[in-house]
């Protein structure tokens, strides 16, 4: 291997919250599969790898850079997020979800603090994962229709749409602003026990690595700002097809920042005969790590039904 990229790679596994960010990464969107990549015109290199379906990387394994979706990403800077390779427009032909095996997929470009193009912290699972819930029309149907409740509880949102204040606010006092987040929007049990101090130290030390911050908040600036450009108009007019597949919806009763109404709203783009919703009392904005054995339990009684 090129010293380089043995650079590179030395470089990411000396970043104590690298293993942590991708830990978090499978946890918060259900993916078995997270890595940082080195990208360039001709490689792709595996700098951390979190792999729990045996895909079979390892750091410093690599990937034909011309057969991945990163690559595409080093070439547009955009990121790229697919929840059912099979149902989406973009890439159910596309080659290389078929070459590895994966049906939901999301990557985003890391970019060094002088601008240059690093490589991408991406994830895939062999399985659709929903990505986006409650469904995103419903969300924004919410905001705009319920200023008052949804509108308000998003509020978060609007604030985020400035150039570089909310980054400077993430990264403040050692990011004790996500601390504020995390307490905020998780239900009380949880936030009570010495686990939920754990993960706050771990989002806080993630938020402090240079650029995590400006790509956190890129989503949110996209969603609002996509709004009104042809792009988000393509995105909405994709996500109003019906969704085909069976869909368990689980939700914390005591989520401040996405209301049940807004989540119960999904049913709309679902038949209802494959359509389970099911609400986790005194959970709040985080059901997977907060009530943990009851959402897997949920989960495998509707992949057992």
């Amino acid at each position: 291997m090129e010293k380089d990229f043995q650079s590179d790679i030395q470089a990411i596994q000396k970043i104590d919250a690298v293993s942590s960010i991708l830990e978090v990464v499978c946890l918060t969107t259900g993916m078995g599969f997270a890595a940082v990549a080195r990208v360039t015109e001709d490689r792709w290199v595996a700098c951390a790898v979190k792999d729990d379906i045996a895909f079979g990387l390892k750091p410093g394994g690599e990937l034909k850079v011309e057969t991945t979706i990163c690559n595409e990403i080093r070439q547009s800077g955009n990121a790229v997020v697919i929840d059912h390779v099979a149902q989406d427009a973009l890439f159910c032909k596309h080659p290389t979800p078929g070459m590895y095996g994966f049906q939901s997929y999301i990557s985003m470009p890391i970019v060094r603090s002088d601008g240059s193009f690093f490589g991408t912290l991406c994830a895939i699972d062999p399985r659709p994962v929903v990505l986006n819930t409650p469904h995103p029309l419903a969300l924004r149907n919410a905001s705009w229709a319920d200023p008052r409740r949804q509108g308000w509880a998003g509020r978060h949102a609007l604030g985020f749409q400035m150039p570089m204040l909310p980054e400077r606010s993430l990264r403040a006092d050692g990011a004790a602003r996500v601390e504020r987040i995390l307490r905020a929007w998780a239900g009380p049990d949880w936030a009570a026990t010495a686990e939920f101090d754990e993960v706050v130290r771990r989002n806080r030390d993630a938020m402090l690595i240079p650029g995590v911050a400006h790509c956190a908040l890129e989503y949110f600036r996209w969603a609002v700002r996509s709004q009104a450009r042809p792009d988000g108009q393509r995105f909405a007019a994709e996500l109003a097809r019906p969704v085909e597949v069976p869909v368990l919806q689980l939700h914390g009763t005591r989520d401040p920042a996405m209301l049940e109404r807004t989540a119960r709203a999904s049913a709309r783009w679902v038949a209802a005969e494959r359509y389970q919703y099911r609400a986790l009392p005194a959970v709040g904005h985080f059901p997977h790590q907060e009530a943990a054995a009851a959402t897997t339990a949920l989960i495998a009684d509707f992949l057992a039904g």
